[in-house]
């Protein structure tokens, strides 16, 4: 008699089947976990091209002045988070020290930044390692930061961020850093030359600190930071990298005199402009 040819599996085959797809996903999880930090990359890029942008409207509007990490404001009119570099380019509003719906500084450069607690817009990096948020530990600005050292927050010209500058007092707009990937938590512009977030192609393995600068240093790191520069384009940097830029002519500069010397051991930040204008 006849055996009729049985339609299913065996145990065997069965086990056989599954380790051929765990076989098959351990080969593709580590493809697809790369084309997903890619597209993490190219899309904070594009974020960082558009802030590029917007600085560069923000100059046509004021006299070429670049924009400021803040300027001072009324908070009892205006929104603190307005007053800052941010705030201007973006034209946010939010409400004033009294609670009330207040009024825009700038009419905004096409980028959008939707207020501290709301991690949405421009200024939110996809491998930004916690959300924005008004508390310790969380990023109470955005996952970027201004180059300070550039930009100044008033021109007093007494310390490092107090020098305000024009368009003009750029020498090489491709390698001045205008803003970048911060792993400061709590500060809105790059103080220290650990402030950046090496954070792309690999993560940046340092803990956030709880309120402003990092206490473990970049060389640590393995992965990317990513800025945009004066001239519009965006690019990332390795710690390595980002610590060997320096002004063109910093041979010839006498980094013990003054304003030079504010600026000593921060040369990354002094690139592609003219530190005593």
């Amino acid at each position: 008699m006849r055996r009729r040819k049985s339609n299913h599996f065996t145990l065997i085959e069965l086990l056989v089947v599954i380790s051929i797809i765990a076989i098959l996903a351990g080969m593709l999880l580590p493809a697809l976990q790369k084309a997903k930090q890619t597209a993490r990359g190219i899309s904070c890029l594009n974020n960082l091209k558009q802030i590029g942008m917007a600085q560069g409207g923000y100059s046509a509007d004021y006299n070429e002045w670049i924009v400021p990490g803040r300027i001072p404001c009324d908070q009892s009119v205006y929104s603190y988070y307005s007053s800052t570099w941010f705030g201007l380019l973006s034209g946010f509003a939010g409400y004033n020290s009294g609670g009330q719906r207040a009024p825009a500084i700038t009419n905004g450069y096409g980028v959008i930044y939707k207020g501290p607690n709301v991690t949405a817009g421009s200024f939110v990096c996809p491998n930004g390692q916690k959300p924005f948020k008004e508390e310790n530990g969380y990023f109470s600005y955005t996952h970027y930061a201004i180059n300070a050292w550039l930009s100044g927050d008033s021109n007093t010209r007494t310390a490092y961020s107090t020098f305000q500058r024009r368009l003009s007092a750029l020498t090489h707009p491709s390698h001045a850093m205008f803003a970048g990937d911060s792993i400061s938590t709590g500060s809105y512009r790059f103080v220290t030359p650990e402030d950046p977030s090496f954070r792309h192609g690999t993560p940046d393995p340092r803990p956030l600190p709880i309120s402003s600068s990092p206490t473990t240093g970049g060389a640590y790191t393995k992965g990317k930071a990513q800025f945009t520069f004066m001239d519009g384009h965006a690019a990332g940097a390795t710690f390595r990298e980002f610590s060997n830029w320096q002004p063109a002519n910093s041979s010839s500069i006498d980094w013990d005199a003054n304003p030079y010397s504010i600026y000593k051991s921060r040369k990354m930040y002094s690139a592609g402009y003219d530190i005593a204008k």
